[in-house]
């Protein structure tokens, strides 16, 4: 448990802080039409089936969110356990040894490797994220020419 709690805090200074207000204004906006919406199902309005289609997409946000938050932690994970290990290969193995250098390299390669899935994953959730804000002030604007 100690673990998850100091991964946890090496991923929360890893993680890029970007702060989009629009976005965040916008999700807010839309959770509150979302709110309001009746509960029933029969209702065949339009103002219903973008508020329900309002309430899918910020499902959908909320679990790419956190989706994302699993998977960064996983490989912010597996560089501090690649970091360890090779660390511990250091102390161990004589300076002099000809396996030291290999055995490094396959930790940078590894290290490498991660660092480029994490900028992959960012990319992705980046465009992930725009797409699904377009979709989102797509169906507000809607919302706003119905209601």
């Amino acid at each position: 448990m100690a673990e998850k709690a100091v991964i946890d805090n090496i991923s929360d200074g890893l993680k890029p802080k970007k702060e989009f207000k629009f976005a965040k204004s916008l999700e807010a906006k839309a959770r509150e039409i979302a709110q309001h919406y009746p509960e029933d199902l029969e209702n065949p309005s339009p103002a219903f089936n973008i508020q329900r289609e309002i309430s899918l997409t910020l499902e959908g946000i909320h679990r790419w969110q956190n989706l994302q938050d699993d998977l960064h932690h996983r490989l912010v994970k597996s560089e501090c356990y690649v970091e360890t290990e090779r660390m511990q290969m250091e102390q161990r193995m004589p300076s002099y040894s000809h396996y030291r250098f290999a055995e490094r390299h396959k930790f940078q390669r590894q290290l490498s490797r991660l660092g480029e899935e994490k900028r992959k994953l960012d990319v992705d959730h980046e465009e992930r994220m725009q797409t699904m804000h377009q979709r989102l002030l797509l169906l507000l604007n809607k919302h706003a020419h119905i209601s």
